[in-house]
Order: structure tokens, then C-alpha cells, then sequence
């Protein structure tokens, strides 16, 4: 179950010239940038293949991809996440198949977005529960999550400002952003008053959702990716990730400890008997020492 541990913090992964963006843009005209009606976004271009494709305010917006260095640490923190539905009572697991659809207001007018997160959760107590047969999502997902698309500044500039407002608007309690560069990674709660406010980690460098209580992890961790060895002897993760495993081992050591303690008792016991017959035969050897002294004297020990 060990694995290496890779820096993240320097990725490997060879970006792109700009003359390949140029070309990577133009292959995918005229979809990106075309204006196309809600409708025929979901009756056409929803499941194109090869791109997903968003919709904003009328017109078709590619998704950009993900370098492997920042794909690593997304799988990794999104394992956490499933860690920790699994252990507190369950929630639905998405991913970009499926969007959602929300109004956004903005100076007296009024948008409309689809958006599709790399993953998404729904959680046990939100209203609007996905069933077998949904294709979208007609509710606001209590957390979403994007590997940021740095292909081109434009899709990376989409992750990092501007579904930082639109989530913000539609209701999204938080917003996580994974990047291989701990710098454009981001964390982000909504407050009462429905903007984002960052989640900070504390003085161990501990970082706790708000959404989703007792979901904790260290901001270093993103790039050291702990094995799954490691998580299971921290305490950080201890109370979400396999805690049946933990309590499993604490069954164990406790079962142990009474076994110790029986056989302590038990070694006691022996000790106490053992104690015992030796004072027994001390007592018939001290008997049987006055009875020879009384025959010697004439007097039958025995009448």
C-alpha cells in the first residue's frame, strides 16, 4: 500500500508552447465562443465528445485541461473527500458529467450559467437529491471542486475568478480549487452575506471545512500526498479516513491489554497457591518436628 511520494511543488509536466495554444484554440472552433440558446446546449452540446463544454450567458465556453502534476493532487485530496462521505453518513459523489444551471444578477441584469465541476458533492441533508435517471442537476451543489485549467489564461482566469463569483451567487457553500502550485491552490466558504471569505489554515497548518464538519487536512500535504499508511497514523485524518480500521486496531489492543491482564492475575493466582503449600509444608514439617520432640519424652503425640 506505500507509494513514492512525489514533490508537486515542482511538476514535471511540459507545458505548452504558444504557438501549440494557438493551435489547440483553433481546433476546437467554431464550438468555443459559439452562441448557442440553453436548450440546444442541453440537446446538443451537453455530451460532445472529446470537449466538455460550459454554457455562460448565451454562449458555449470549452473546459481546459489539467496538467498530471495538478491531476495527482486532485485524485489524492478528492480521495479524502470520499473518505469522509463514507464515514459520516453518506452524500452523492459527482463528477463533470453532470452540471447545474443557475440566474445570476449582475448590475440590473440577469445571466444564466452551467456550469460543470470537475467534482462535485451533494450532501444527506440538501433538498435536491440526485435520482437514477437525472441527466442534470436542477439543485446548487453544497461543494464544488476544479482542477485548475491552466492550458490558457482565459480557462485559468475562468476557475480562479470567475466561478469564484458565479458559485458564490448561485449558493455554493464552498469552493476548492487544486493546483500542483500550492500558490493557485484556494479554499473558499461562503459567508452570510453570500460571498466567498478564504478558509485559512491554523498554526499547524491544519485546514477544516465548514461544509462538511470534521473534514480536516494539512495545507503541505497537497503536495506530500501521504500514503494511505500515513493518513491512518495521523491524527489530522484519523477520525474520517477508514476509522473502522482505527477502531479495529484499538478493539485489538484493548482485547490485548485484558488478555495481558488475565494472564497477569492468573500468573498472580499461581504465585498466591504456590505461597500457600509452601506454608502447608512448612506446617506439617513444624507438626511433624513436636511430634518426635513429645515421643523422645515418652508422650504420645497422638492421645
Amino acid at each position: 500500500m506505500s507509494q513514492v511520494v512525489r514533490d508537486l511543488t515542482r511538476p514535471t509536466a511540459r507545458q505548452l508552447a504558444s504557438t501549440e495554444l494557438t493551435q489547440a484554440n483553433a481546433a476546437l472552433e467554431p464550438y468555443d465562443g459559439m452562441q448557442v440558446s440553453e436548450a440546444e446546449y442541453w440537446r446538443c452540446y451537453a455530451d460532445w465528445p472529446d470537449v466538455t463544454f460550459e454554457w455562460h450567458d448565451g454562449r458555449l465556453e470549452a473546459k481546459g485541461v489539467s496538467d498530471w502534476a495538478t491531476i495527482l493532487v486532485f485524485q489524492w485530496f478528492t480521495g479524502l473527500i470520499r473518505y469522509f462521505l463514507d464515514s459520516h453518513g453518506g452524500g452523492q459523489f459527482v463528477n463533470q458529467e453532470l452540471g447545474f444551471s443557475f440566474s445570476l444578477t449582475t448590475q440590473e441584469t440577469r445571466r444564466r450559467s452551467i456550469r460543470r465541476p470537475d467534482t462535485a458533492v451533494i450532501l444527506p441533508d440538501n433538498p435536491h437529491q440526485l435520482q437514477p435517471s437525472d441527466r442534470t442537476y436542477q439543485g446548487v451543489f453544497d461543494l464544488c471542486l476544479e482542477a485548475l485549467s491552466d492550458s490558457d489564461p482565459n480557462q485559468k482566469a475562468r476557475d480562479q475568478v470567475t466561478k469564484v463569483r458565479e458559485y458564490a451567487q448561485a449558493g455554493v457553500a464552498e469552493y476548492y480549487i487544486l493546483a500542483a502550485n500550492l500558490r493557485d491552490c484556494a479554499f473558499y466558504r461562503r459567508d452570510t452575506e453570500g460571498r466567498y471569505t478564504p478558509l485559512l489554515p491554523d498554526q499547524d497548518g491544519v485546514m477544516a471545512s465548514a461544509s462538511l464538519p470534521g473534514l480536516r487536512w494539512r495545507w503541505r500535504d497537497l503536495a506530500r500526498q501521504p500514503s494511505l499508511e500515513a493518513l491512518l497514523a495521523d491524527p489530522v485524518y484519523q477520525g474520517y479516513v477508514l476509522p473502522e480500521f482505527n477502531q479495529s486496531q484499538a478493539d485489538k489492543a484493548a482485547a490485548l491489554q485484558r488478555a495481558e491482564q488475565e494472564a497477569r492475575r492468573a500468573d498472580q493466582e499461581s504465585r498466591r497457591a504456590e505461597q500457600e503449600a509452601r506454608r502447608a509444608d512448612q506446617e506439617a514439617a513444624r507438626a511433624e518436628r513436636l511430634s518426635d520432640r513429645l515421643r523422645q519424652f515418652g508422650i504420645d503425640p497422638l492421645d
